[in-house]
């Protein structure tokens, strides 16, 4: 079977994008997610007298993975990634990936991890996903924000946080999905 180079007629690339501390691929196919950003916003956590960082001193967190679920794709395509800061995108991430599907439900997951991942800057990251010969590009903002806090802990200076959403209820709204 020939590959397209282009998306399927009547198909439209669709992007789902998630922010998480990793994602891994599982044999089966799925994947976990651990550390899961629901409303895609790090808080960095450091004492209050620490400087901000900046390009010749950034601050480090052990890893930040961004997941981008693409639909509606088949063939093979070289995508480029690329990973900047809005105030300072001199120093951004770029990548180029080649990805082949021919899978009848044209999905695939690009899994790109930053670790250690280096802030120069609190504020909006863009992480944008594009592909030239098919006319594709995606973008996805998140915020890396400071709070200042008494102690971070013994074992260093920078911790990573998030504020978790209250869970789902009958109450708030929420539904439960049933496990297939």
């Amino acid at each position: 079977m020939k590959k397209s180079a282009k998306p399927d007629v009547g198909r439209k690339l669709n992007c789902r994008w998630f922010l998480a501390d990793d994602v891994r691929p599982e044999q089966s196919g799925k994947l976990t997610l651990l550390g899961l950003y629901a409303d895609n916003r790090v808080v960095v956590d450091m004492p209050k007298d620490a400087p901000a960082p900046t390009i010749e001193k950034p601050i480090g967190i052990d890893a930040l993975t961004i997941l981008c679920t693409l639909t509606g794709f088949s063939g093979a395509h070289d995508f480029q990634l690329n990973l900047s800061d809005s105030t300072t995108p001199e120093i951004g991430l770029t990548n180029t990936i080649h990805v082949e599907s021919d899978a009848a439900e044209g999905q695939i997951n690009l899994i790109s991890k930053f670790a250690p991942c280096l802030i120069h800057r609190f504020g909006t990251k863009r992480f944008r996903i594009s592909c030239s010969d098919i006319g594709f590009e995606e973008t996805f903002d998140f915020i890396v924000q400071r709070r200042d806090v008494e102690d971070c802990g013994p074992r260093s200076a920078v911790r990573v946080s998030a504020k978790a959403p209250a869970p789902a209820s009958a109450k708030s709204g929420g539904t439960k999905k049933k496990a297939r």
